[in-house]
């Protein structure tokens, strides 16, 4: 956090975290701590960002007001996502959000945490359909609904169709298509791959089908980093034995 700077002759395994009267400085310094002790790669950033979530305040606010005691409902909330993200959940998971192609997105333990390398397949999609007015696009698996929404939203004429397995996925899809306004053009379907569009009469008149299928072979998932083989749905990472399998 801007200002707040750990001595050197004190490394995080010697600061303690104290449970009583806490200002937002110590509440930031035990954190990061915990964090560090757990592996996380940027503990400081990451304990910054936790308690934006957990007390409200941006970074500014938090410098700002880093004498101020933490009340303990606050304390308790943040202790408690430090505890999850200590234990290796993916931070996208713990505050319940993740950017994609500049939209924010809600995200939990029911879909994929939408990655940065997605957004060439959203931008590709577009280009095709750019210069189709009302172009009808398929999304396969469209778990969160981002690579949906997102066309939906840099594509205002077009109509998505988007298939998922799992009912939970489509809720959050439901979700994230509702806070950015598209609902009415993303029809959220559940089945597997292809089935759910039998009966609609599209054969013949997608512009696009769009897919971010599992892609991990099954001898490769033990060997994920805790964050993605402990935590991400099974059923978005796992391709069959050589990961191909869709």
């Amino acid at each position: 956090m801007t200002g707040l700077i750990r001595p050197v002759d004190h490394p995080y395994e010697q600061l303690p975290f104290l449970f009583s009267s806490m200002t937002i400085d110590e509440l930031w310094w035990g954190g990061a701590a915990m964090l560090a002790r757990a592996g996380i790669a940027q503990p400081d950033n990451e304990a910054v960002w936790i308690l934006e979530s957990a007390l409200g305040q941006d970074r500014l606010g938090l410098h700002l007001n880093k004498n101020e005691r933490v009340e303990e409902r606050d304390r308790n909330n943040a202790m408690a996502l430090f505890e999850r993200r200590a234990s290796r959940e993916p931070l996208q998971y713990v505050l319940g959000t993740q950017e994609f192609c500049g939209l924010d997105f809600r995200v939990t333990p029911d879909v994929l945490i939408p990655r940065p390398e997605t957004e060439l397949l959203v931008e590709v999609v577009r280009q095709t359909c750019a210069n189709t007015s009302g172009a009808l696009i398929a999304d396969i698996g469209t778990g969160s609904g981002c690579i949906a929404i997102a066309l939906a939203r840099a594509l205002p004429m077009a109509i998505l169709y988007a298939t998922d397995r799992s009912p939970q996925a489509l809720a959050v899809a439901q979700e994230n298509a509702k806070r950015h306004d598209v609902q009415d053009r993303v029809n959220f379907l559940v089945g597997d791959l292809f089935e759910p569009l039998q009966g609609l009469e599209l054969q013949g008149r997608l512009v696009a089908i769009a897919s971010n299928p599992p892609y991990i072979g099954e001898g490769d998932l033990a060997g994920l980093q805790p964050e993605v083989g402990l935590f991400e749905p099974r059923l978005a990472l796992a391709g069959g034995n050589d990961g191909l399998f869709f």
